[in-house]
């Protein structure tokens, strides 16, 4: 009878991966097709003089494609390894220090040019991750005191980078639209930095799917039947940084899509992590891909930054589960 439960569960799984993926198949066709030079269908595109449209146009959906996945992907395994649903790099301040790794590394024009700011913004992502991290278990890593030392080290890496564009804008070029994550400023190089971010990611879940559901199970368990935790947190911190620093260092911080994907991808499938790990896969590019979009049309002809658009839905949902979770309910 489990079995048969189980089947049930991951028939709907795939049922559900198919219907996103068609959905956003839809979407990236509109992505392409709409911008502020207006709808241009793919046979306008494909014309000489419109193709460097295109090219933008496509950066920008691809460039959403991949901080999406590694977003919603990261979110899901920090949640999974820390055991907390309050969670994701956003919120753990690793999106800010990574952020802020890469204005350093714009500011002291290091050589190598986007090479050095992904490297300095690991450094960076890594530190608020170390900070938020102590600073939780000093106050008795509950879901809430992680969370909130996350918020808090966010807020104080922003300032910090805040702090840097007021003074030093002018070095900083598209600072701003980098500052508060946007895909407008998505280009072939941090596509390329970005799918080098994705690739461990995707790696190290397919090759730890087991180590993870043991210990998603309980710790304990996991021990016995021989998954080594002590290795495994390793790797999730330090993979999840580094995807993450490749996406605040390009394309800037994109909040609470690490946070709401994983949320209803258990939703839909329970509490599997590789069930739900295969839903954000195609879910977590549809949020950001679908929100960009949204945020060219419905606020044209101004065009808001995607992560504006993100935290203004992800906020709320936050709030929702820390009082659930201070009052005691379940915010799985």
């Amino acid at each position: 009878m489990q079995s048969h439960f189980a089947r049930r569960i991951e028939r709907r799984a795939l049922l559900t991966a198919i219907v996103l993926l068609l959905l956003l198949m839809v979407v990236l066709t509109a992505s392409t097709c709409f911008g502020p030079a207006g709808f241009l269908s793919p046979t306008e595109l494909l014309k000489g003089e419109k193709r460097t449209i295109l090219e933008v146009r496509v950066q920008r959906t691809i460039g959403g494609l991949l901080a999406g996945t590694i977003l919603g992907l990261s979110g899901l395994l920090l949640q999974a390894l820390l055991r907390n649903p309050l969670v994701d790099p956003y919120i753990l301040g690793v999106s800010s220090g990574g952020l802020l790794g890469g204005f350093v590394a714009v500011l002291l024009n290091l050589p190598l040019g986007f090479a050095s700011i992904t490297i300095c913004g690991l450094a960076g992502a890594l530190a608020a991750l170390t900070i938020t991290y102590n600073v939780g278990r000093a106050a008795g890593f509950s879901e809430a005191s992680v969370a909130l030392s996350g918020v808090a080290v966010s807020i104080m890496f922003s300032s910090v980078t805040a702090l840097l564009l007021l003074t030093h804008g002018e070095k900083l070029g598209w600072g701003v639209a980098w500052f508060f994550g946007s895909l407008a400023i998505a280009t072939k190089s941090s596509i390329a930095i970005m799918a080098a971010g994705l690739i461990p990611l995707l790696a190290l879940f397919y090759v730890r799917i087991g180590w993870l559901r043991s210990y998603v199970l309980n710790e304990m368990h996991a021990r016995v039947v021989g998954v080594d935790v002590d290795r495994l947190r390793r790797e999730v911190l330090l993979i999840t940084s580094w995807g993450v620093a490749t996406v605040s260092a390009t394309v800037g911080p994109i909040g609470f899509v690490g946070l709401i994907v994983p949320h209803i991808a258990r939703l839909l499938v329970g509490g599997d992590i590789g069930l739900a790990g295969l839903l954000v896969l195609v879910l977590a590019p549809l949020v950001i891909t679908a929100g960009d979009l949204a945020s060219r049309l419905v606020f044209a002809p101004m065009e808001l930054p995607v992560g504006i658009l993100t935290s203004m839905m992800g906020a709320p949902f936050f709030l929702y589960l820390l009082v659930r979770s201070m009052r005691g309910g379940s915010t799985a």
